[in-house]
């Protein structure tokens, strides 16, 4: 279900749905995303004043969700993360997922350069 527009349903593309759901054990300071990673909150800006947060709809639903699981969830209860919303930062995860499904499947390497908000 898009979240943006619940009555909008759209098809995740074919290569995410060959990666498995994974859950996580919940941490208060920490993202869990669908495949299970998790990412400090303070790197995905989840502050209602944030800049990125505010206009980019798939880290303003996860940290939305985020901050809706802290209410009521104790640290450490395994949590699985949303699918991805589907916002001009999809493409990019599609293809990243594309590229590690074409590689022989022994070793992947990715970098990514540059970040949105500059850490270095």
């Amino acid at each position: 279900t898009n979240p943006v527009a619940p009555y909008l349903q759209l098809l995740h593309a074919p290569a995410l749905l060959k990666f498995r759901q994974i859950s996580s054990p919940f941490d208060p300071d920490a993202l869990v995303d669908w495949l299970g990673i998790q990412t400090n909150i303070s790197v995905d800006d989840c502050v209602v004043t944030g800049r990125y947060y505010a206009v980019q709809p798939s880290r303003y639903f996860a940290c939305v969700h985020h901050r809706r699981l802290a209410w009521n969830t104790s640290p450490g209860t395994e949590i699985r993360g949303q699918m991805p919303v589907i916002d001009d930062e999809y493409p990019q995860l599609q293809a990243a997922l594309n590229a590690a499904l074409a590689s022989d499947g022994t070793r992947f390497v990715a970098v990514e350069l540059g970040a949105w908000y500059g850490p270095w």
